[in-house]
Parts: C-alpha cells; sequence; structure tokens
C-alpha cells in the first residue's frame, strides 16, 4: 500500500486523506499556480538551512497560501502485468491504506483506455461459492464478452483458456489466483473460456462483462478434459454444477476465430 505523509512538518495539520498531496498556491498578487509534493517550493533563507518540504513555514515566509487536496483519481497508475496468453492482462490497482483501512479504484473509464482496455461495460456480475467449487469453463460464442474479473473476499485460482483459432497460444491455458487480499484484477478478452475454483473456505467474485448474458449462446469446455490437463490444484472433492458436468471436450468445443 502506498503511505505518505498526510500532515504539515511543523503545525500537525492534516494535508489528505490519503496522503497524495498536490498543492495549490495563491500568492500576494493574485497567481495561482499548482504542483505535486515534490515540486512544492522552498523558503529562501540567509543561512544553509531551508524550511522542511511541505511545512506551513515555507509558505508563511514566502507570503503564498498553500492548500493541499489529493489529486483526481484517474491520475493514480493501474500496474498493467503481461501474461502468457496475447491480451490477457493482470491488473494491480494503486491502493491506499491507513489506520481506517483501506481505498482503490476498482475500475476508471479512461485509465482504462490508457491501459488498452476501451471496451465499455454492460453488466456486472457476483457469485458467492464455497472451497473447492469449480465454475467453468465458460463463454459465449455469440454475443462473445469481454470479463473484468476480481476477488472481494476469499480467494480463487481463475483459470482461462484461448479459443481463438488465430492466437499463436491457441488451446492454451493460464491460472492466477485472485484474492481479497492482493486485490489483483484479470482482463479476459472476447476469445477465451473461463472458469476458477475456490481456494479458501468462500469467496466472493466480481466481474463486469461487455455484453449481456445470453444463454442460449453459452457454451462449456469440460473442466477437467484430459486433453487439456488444467491443474486446479485441488486439495478435496470438486464441487461441480450438473451443468458444468455437462461440458465438452476442447475438441469437440466451438471456437472463435
Amino acid at each position: 500500500m502506498d503511505m505518505a505523509p498526510t500532515s504539515c512538518n511543523c503545525c500537525g495539520n492534516e494535508f489528505s486523506d490519503f496522503g497524495v498531496l498536490v498543492w495549490r498556491r495563491e500568492c500576494r498578487d493574485g497567481q495561482v499556480g499548482t504542483g505535486d509534493l515534490a515540486s512544492l517550493p522552498r523558503a529562501k533563507s540567509k543561512g544553509p538551512s531551508r524550511a522542511p518540504l511541505g511545512s506551513c513555514l515555507s509558505s508563511q515566509q514566502l507570503g503564498i497560501r498553500y492548500s493541499f487536496h489529493d489529486p483526481p483519481i484517474y491520475d493514480r497508475p493501474m500496474k498493467r502485468i503481461a501474461t502468457s496468453l496475447p491480451g490477457l492482462l493482470l491488473l494491480e490497482p494503486r491502493v491506499f491504506g491507513d489506520d481506517r483501512g483501506f481505498f482503490l479504484e476498482s475500475y476508471n473509464q479512461r485509465a482504462f483506455a490508457d491501459l488498452g482496455i476501451p471496451d465499455p461495460f454492460v453488466q456486472d456480475n457476483h457469485s458467492y461459492s464455497e472451497k473447492n467449487v469449480v465454475r467453468g469453463l465458460h463463454y459465449q460464442i455469440r454475443q462473445s464478452q469481454g470479463k473484468l474479473v476480481r476477488a472481494i473476499t476469499g480467494e480463487i485460482l481463475d483459470v482461462m483458456l484461448d479459443l481463438r483459432r488465430s492466437s499463436p497460444t491457441f488451446g492454451q491455458w493460464e491460472a492466477i489466483k485472485l484474492s481479497g487480499e492482493n486485490k489483483h484484477m484479470l482482463w479476459i478478452p472476447r476469445g477465451f473460456a473461463h472458469g476458477f475454483r475456490v481456494v479458501s473456505e468462500t469467496a466472493h467474485v466480481l466481474y463486469k462483462t461487455t455484453d449481456f448474458y445470453a444463454p442460449e449462446h453459452e457454451r462449456t469446455v469440460a473442466w477437467n478434459d484430459r486433453s487439456l490437463n488444467i491443474d486446479w490444484q485441488l486439495d478435496g472433492e470438486p464441487v461441480i454444477s450438473a451443468k458444468d458436468q455437462r461440458g465438452v471436450s476442447f475438441e469437440q468445443a466451438e471456437k472463435f476465430e
């Protein structure tokens, strides 16, 4: 978590809820300027020492009034981590924590567009599952969906299978752990089948989709297809729905071009 000073060096007045400091100055002549904490001017003095950066003393000596506040949330970067499957991205949001808890931004349209994810989302889903529940591998052959997946409590092993014939990793899968603790997210573009296994005692999973659920177009690849040999890291008997038990093999599954 990012932590930074939240109060003035000399008087203790609070600058910011989350410790990311920016300033806005109003000079005596009416001029206004802005910047971040690193660019805050220091007071000039006759001796070698100067007022501490970010202190009220420097503001008083300069005859300038400074105010401090958090920068716009969308200016805070989200780390993008490439995976072994083209287009599949692991996202690490910036988390701002203090003794009250934490704050993070899970979605921002401008920030995601900057990451190369301009797709609009139209539906939010929330699933609750218990330990060793396996869901998947699901996809929609028409009205295909991109998904933004995260676990807000508990831990899951998230599995993605590349069904794009044109992809250099066609038929390959990747498994990544998502949890309420690591707060990571996965961007799964269209053309993948998706599923997960619950590692913890329980887990709540949220995911956004770029198209609406269309049961008539939903398809399921068998979670235990021997040709895929997916390692679900099971430590007990898997709990599978009747629908998922009817999943077809990778060879039989409809694919994307």
